[in-house]
């Protein structure tokens, strides 16, 4: 560890000039503040391993296309107890415009 610096469970923080610089980190942030009056500051933020292949991503299904007609009604069976989120986007695609419209529902199921 260099004097100075500060470990959390993702970040190691060095300090190698300025001391009075301050780090914030926590899982989901890593925040740094320094004086105004600071001329000059060289500090390091080293992230913990992380594999981000790990995680299966999630697989979009299409359920309407221009060639389709359209559609009131669309079903879907989950296969397992839990908590999801669904999230429906929308797009209208011209050659002079594209408008989206993204909408996100959250559904337990028992």
């Amino acid at each position: 560890m260099v004097p100075g610096g500060t470990v959390s469970t993702i970040w190691k923080v060095l300090k190698s000039a300025n001391a009075l610089n301050s780090w914030a980190t926590s899982t989901s942030q890593l925040k740094f503040t320094s004086p105004a009056t600071a001329l000059y500051s060289e500090d390091w933020a080293i992230s913990s391993a992380f594999y981000p292949n790990i995680a299966v991503p999630d697989n979009a299904v299409g359920i309407k296309n221009i060639s389709n007609n359209p559609i009131s009604r669309y079903s879907y069976k989950f296969t397992k107890a839990g908590d999801y989120k669904v999230v429906f986007v929308a797009s209208n695609n011209r050659p002079d415009n594209i408008n989206v419209k993204i909408k996100e529902v959250n559904i337990t199921v028992n």
